[in-house]
């Protein structure tokens, strides 16, 4: 199988597809019916407020989707092969897979194929893995999500409150500004819009809490998936003498590929 090295790289995964059509749709609902209604001050106000937020969204969310955590040392021992620079990596582990030496921490990912260095979880939302190298990436985009999102929900619900209290001004705000005979129709929009960033930020408001918890513990995901928070090099060890077992398929993969491991550690200190 190719490695996919960043997340623009097709197959691309529904969610994202799904991510771009959703912030596409805020944002065109923000501007034509959210904001336009409004006055002068309060439209610039808006509207300078939402293109900070949405411009640090776009620039985190094609950072990290353009981001390659592949682990650094998989890069520094295939470039050792094709030239005469050696490999000075100190390494414990050895990926069957990617063939060639990796950190402890690392592990490989099936989707993208290959091994990512401290290895949190693979995000179908930017469609790539995240580990060491974008994490912080990762914590910034969802940060500023969230902080968006609040701004689409409290706009949409003034929106839906002054249709309820104050009809008729909205109704001719909307027919002035926005030539829409039919206040009903911008309301079934502004509320398709409300709702659904309403529980994009509710479970992005509880990722937010499960990784500050995660950072709080020196956790990844995938350790707590796994119910695993001990180093895979201790597992390897363990799995060596013969004190516990694995189903890890990395590790089975692992105490597989000693001959590779040899061979590949000949070449190195060659």
């Amino acid at each position: 199988m190719n490695v996919k090295p960043t997340g623009f790289n097709t197959p691309l995964s529904f969610q994202q597809i799904l991510s771009w059509i959703l912030i596409l749709y805020w944002t065109g609902i923000y501007f034509s019916l959210l904001v336009s209604i409004k006055y002068c001050l309060a439209i610039v106000l808006m509207t300078a407020i939402y293109t900070f937020l949405f411009g640090f969204l776009l620039y985190f969310g094609i950072k990290i989707t353009k981001s390659d955590p592949t682990d650094p040392y998989i890069t520094q021992f295939k470039l050792s092969l094709r030239t005469t620079t050696p490999f000075s990596g100190d390494y414990n582990n050895f990926c069957a897979l990617c063939h060639s030496p990796v950190h402890d921490e690392s592990k490989h990912c099936m989707i993208c194929y290959r091994c990512v260095d401290n290895f949190d979880h693979h995000c179908t939302w930017v469609n790539n893995c995240i580990g060491k190298l974008n994490y912080q990436i990762f914590m910034k985009l969802i940060f500023n999500l969230e902080i968006l999102l609040i701004l689409i929900i409290a706009a949409g619900i003034d929106n839906i409150c002054m249709f309820y209290y104050d009809n008729n001004m909205y109704i001719q705000l909307l027919e002035s500004i926005l030539y829409l005979h039919s206040a009903k129709i911008s309301l079934v929009l502004v509320m398709i819009s409300t709702i659904s960033a309403g529980i994009v930020s509710f479970f992005n408001g509880y990722l937010i809490i499960f990784h500050l918890w995660l950072i709080k513990r020196k956790m990844t995901t995938y350790q707590y998936l796994s119910k695993d928070s001990m180093p895979k090099k201790a597992q390897v060890s363990a799995e060596r003498t013969g004190e516990s077992k694995s189903n890890d398929p990395e590790i089975q993969a692992l105490n597989n590929s000693d001959r590779e491991n040899q061979e590949s550690s000949k070449i190195v200190n060659r």
